[in-house]
């Protein structure tokens, strides 16, 4: 397995999706919602939603980072909006940055409508590895994955098989938090990243890089 992911497998995955999968296609509901904000992705700026917007959902566990960028985003976030720009999606939605904190009706209203939020994105991308913001992807930027373990014997190769996505995520923090397994079940379509591999979940199909 490369240690770095290859971006033109996985937009072949997604094109396949948007082309062939009615079931999978989104409305650009979320946009319409009071004072939605995404992050451009170009300018690595929280604005308001531009109309019907395509737009990358995040579902991560939170950890203890601080909620304001101040010195910067978190691995996870930067590494996000490097997999964004890669297949050609320059908004990002992340819940902790492009909802106001503070108790306002906008929150309120995001919140009540997170379902709409995660349904009508382009894609959630799922950071299931590690146990917060700053583990970062692997496989896209600092973070290395983990290889696949090969023997040769004899003149055969024989290399560990890795779980399917399922069976890889039963020990991942991720999995463990009600909120973030939530979204990942209200996303149309998922590209869940592991220590080992990336892999593609939508209403349809599932793909992985091994």
């Amino acid at each position: 397995m490369p240690d770095q992911i290859d971006y033109g497998v996985v937009l072949e995955w997604l094109k396949t999706c948007q082309d062939l999968h009615p079931d999978c296609r989104v409305q650009n509901r979320a946009c319409n919602l009071p004072g939605f904000k995404v992050i451009d992705c170009t300018t690595n700026t929280v604005v308001v939603a531009p109309e019907r917007c395509s737009y990358v959902a995040l579902s991560y566990v939170w950890g203890a980072a601080p909620a304001q960028m101040g010195s910067g985003w978190p691995l996870v976030i930067s590494d996000r909006i490097l997999v964004a720009l890669s297949l050609g999606l320059h908004y990002l939605w992340v819940d902790r940055y492009c909802i106001d904190q503070e108790e306002t009706p906008e929150k309120q209203a995001q919140i009540s409508q997170m379902d709409r939020i995660y349904n009508d994105s382009q894609i959630t991308i799922v950071a299931a590895a590690g146990d917060g913001p700053q583990y970062g992807l692997p496989g896209v930027s600092a973070r290395s994955r983990k290889q696949q373990q090969a023997l040769e014997i004899d003149g055969i190769t024989l290399a560990q098989v890795f779980h399917r996505t399922p069976r890889a995520l039963e020990a991942a923090t991720w999995t463990t938090r009600g909120w973030t397994y939530q979204e990942g079940f209200l996303s149309r379509r998922r590209l869940i990243f592991t220590d080992h591999q990336v892999s593609f979940v939508c209403n349809t199909m599932y793909c992985a890089e091994s």
